[in-house]
């Protein structure tokens, strides 16, 4: 019995739980409405207090304006009346002299007489000196005024809902990109007092036009971070020139947007290259894939190793030696990091990929020589991880395999594939470097995530491929493709639209002698193994 009545006790006392927080927003909300009515009260009395101090202002300068008028015309005044007693005297004692004196005695005055009259004659008439006039206008502030009268003294907004006008953008994208490059910025949305706020359902857009309104913009990236409120962006330009960039938050223009953004040509130069033909740590002999992971280290496969460099070059540690056991390898080709930071090496000479932690500790392996559609052939090179961390092999056909080895499916082969050295995927599309019996057919072909042939590209004549191998889409979705057998690099737009090339034949900096794998720093270089020359060259 005393179960069955503590049930309606418990739901009774969540009731007056409900209504003891409802009381408690109630008090919340009329503090919350008090509290911004004193916000406005102190606004209004602050400027109240600042149009009395403005008044009290103007009204001394015109007071002290004045009384320097005042007292120049007074200064006039006594002079003026101090010259006119003068000559009042001088006449009263000249009309006593002539009553009084003797005919003898007035044409002796006649000279002091004649003094005293010509004096009064040289009495200058009074005249206005502007100088000494106050002549002082009030010019109204119409501009106040029309704010006052036109407008208000303020705006209601809600707190939590993002104010455009107070969210601002900064960075280097603003203002100048290169074309068919990842260019970046900052975003803060805030809300209308001015705080960093987040919201879910902000609306962000980003608009790149050139001078004619013509939209030239890839789709932009947006990276909300913490979700805080501040975000970074991504985007690259199709048009080279002076551009307009629109940034709006649910359709209102941030601070200062739009904004002059100068977009130049695609100009990339190596700033850095390491290694030498040898086997020991550091060197390399015909180096093949490279691969880099959320710290910068470049992974690199030459010599039936892996060797792991820092940024700027420096040998850090290595693993593997020559063999088929676990942990060694036969001419390692394709290599990636997973988001896990585990390591993929395709051990081309052995028909398998190895999997080993970020230390080069062997975990596991996939396929093995055989012509099952679980196992590898000799002939795959490409090595690739999708956005699903799956893992797509390219030998006579495509191949894809879970992380624990399981195939999942596999496209291609002779009817639409002659030779695919590398496939990547992009958003909802597979691109494939193929290689055909004669160098002109050489193309990348593009598929659908199911398999279904799209289309392909080779560029015009003297853009057409020699062995196109390591394919690699950056951020901005621009395909860059190593022409291994032309020695340099070329990027397009994954439609197939060329952008531009870099590198040539040769061992100088920035020369290559079969470009055969390609990787990008999270600061945007672009590393690129230059299997021929025995090293690996880094362009910014």
């Amino acid at each position: 019995m005393a179960g069955s009545i503590q049930t309606p006790r418990d739901n009774l006392q969540a009731v007056l739980n409900m209504v003891a927080q409802i009381d408690e927003d109630y008090a919340q909300l009329v503090q919350r409405s008090e509290d911004m009515l004193r916000d406005v009260d102190g606004f209004v009395n602050n400027l109240m207090r600042r149009l009395q101090e403005e008044r009290q202002n103007i009204k001394e300068a015109v007071e002290n304006e004045t009384k320097k008028s005042l007292d120049s015309l007074t200064t006039k005044k006594i002079a003026i009346q101090q010259e006119m007693n003068m000559i009042e005297s001088a006449l009263e004692k000249a009309e006593k002299l002539l009553t009084q004196s003797t005919d003898v005695e007035v044409v002796q005055l006649k000279k002091p007489l004649q003094t005293i009259l010509e004096r009064v004659g040289q009495l200058q008439p009074y005249k206005l000196d502007p100088a000494s006039l106050f002549e002082l206008v009030f010019m109204e502030n119409n501009k106040i005024l029309k704010t006052i009268i036109g407008g208000s003294i303020g705006l209601l907004k809600f707190r939590s809902t993002t104010d455009a006008g107070e969210s601002f953008a900064n960075g280097k994208g603003l203002n100048e990109g290169t074309v068919g490059r990842e260019a970046q910025f900052n975003l803060t949305t805030r809300n209308a007092a001015g705080e960093r706020c987040y919201n879910n359902n902000d609306n962000i857009t980003v608009e790149l036009r050139d001078q004619r309104g013509q939209e030239c913009i890839t789709p932009f990236l947006v990276d909300a971070y913490n979700k805080d409120g501040t975000y970074k962006i991504s985007y690259s330009s199709t048009f080279v020139g002076k551009c307009n960039l629109s940034v709006e938050v649910n359709g209102q223009h941030i601070r200062g947007s739009p904004f002059s953004v100068l977009i130049k040509s695609f100009n990339v130069k190596p700033i850095l290259s390491f290694g030498k033909k040898g086997s020991k740590d550091g060197m390399f002999e015909y180096p093949w894939g490279v691969a880099v992971n959320s710290r910068d280290e470049i992974a690199v496969t030459s010599y039936h190793k892996v060797q792991i460099f820092d940024c700027k070059g420096n040998f850090l540690r290595s693993f593997g030696r020559q063999g088929s056991d676990k942990g060694q390898f036969e001419n390692p080709k394709g290599i990636a990091f997973g988001e896990d930071e585990n390591i993929y090496v395709l051990d081309s000479g052995n028909d398998r990929i190895q999997i080993f932690n970020e230390e080069g500790r062997y975990i596991s392996m996939i396929g093995g020589d055989g012509s099952l559609d679980s196992q590898l052939g000799y002939t795959t090179r490409g090595l690739s991880l999708d956005s699903n961390g799956n893992i797509i092999v390219a030998g006579h056909f495509i191949q894809f395999f879970s992380p624990d080895g399981k195939l999942l499916r596999k496209i291609g082969g002779p009817s639409c594939l002659s030779h695919p050295l590398h496939c990547v995927q992009s958003g909802d599309y597979l691109i494939v470097s193929d290689c055909a019996q004669h160098w002109s057919d050489h193309s990348v072909k593009v598929f659908t995530r199911e398999g279904d042939y799209k289309y392909q590209f080779a560029g015009t004549r003297n853009r057409e491929f020699h062995w196109p191998c390591s394919l690699l889409v950056t951020k901005s979705g621009h395909l860059l493709v190593c022409d291994y057998r032309n020695s340099r690099v070329q990027v397009f737009e994954v439609n197939g639209k060329f952008v531009d090339q870099f590198g040539k034949r040769g061992s100088n900096l920035g020369q290559f002698q079969g470009p055969s794998s390609v990787a990008l720093l999270s600061n945007g270089q672009i590393v690129v193994s230059d299997r021929g020359n025995h090293r690996i060259q880094i362009f910014i």
